[in-house]
């Protein structure tokens, strides 16, 4: 699985693309954040059940759906103005955004295609390190967050950067090209 860091920060670089400015902003990217995040929720009837689902439907195209249909039925249903203009596709690529950074990682078998189909796929190759154990002083866990990080930071910028229209100069393309070169190669290359 990708990290919770990896995960919000698409989900941050999403909701970069709705208009909204100040408070509203933040409060989008926390919103997507979640949505980013939404797949996972077996992990939470995990730690509070102690039960483990498998397969995971949780991460599934159906459930991803599913979830943005509750997300824009939520938009629709509060009075806050700049959550009822919110994209449906903005909705939908968040929590699918999950799905796809968990299968670059290679590493644990998801129902993709659930509920049409029931077989479990994974990545033949990994280019995201798995986040492993949870905690502080693991040392691969920083390790591969760094790497993890090469490769979304760069992605983020340029997807955020995009809604702006900034002109890049050739020497920053250079630069986030080459730190998501050699993230990826050092991800790409390690034991899994």
């Amino acid at each position: 699985m990708s990290s919770i860091l990896g995960h919000s920060l698409i989900g941050a670089a999403i909701a970069s693309r709705v208009d909204a400015d100040g408070r509203q902003k933040l409060a989008l990217m926390a919103y997507f954040a979640v949505l980013s995040l939404s797949p996972d929720v077996d992990y939470l009837v995990y730690w509070i059940f102690d039960y483990e689902i498998e397969p995971r439907y949780t991460h599934s195209i159906g459930f991803c759906l599913f979830i943005s249909m509750i997300a824009l039925a939520f938009n629709r249903l509060t009075g806050l103005y700049f959550l009822r203009n919110i994209q449906f596709v903005y909705l939908v690529m968040s929590p699918i955004s999950h799905l796809i950074l968990d299968f670059m990682v290679g590493v644990h078998k998801s129902p993709f295609l659930w509920p049409v189909f029931n077989e479990a796929f994974t990545s033949e190759i990994g280019v995201l390190p798995s986040a492993g154990r949870l905690d502080i002083q693991n040392y691969y866990f920083w390790r591969n967050l760094l790497i993890e990080m090469g490769i979304l930071l760069p992605i983020c910028f340029w997807f955020s950067a995009a809604k702006v229209s900034r002109r890049w100069s050739i020497a920053t393309a250079i630069a986030l090209l080459a730190v998501m070169s050699v993230s990826g190669y050092v991800g790409f290359h390690l034991q899994r």
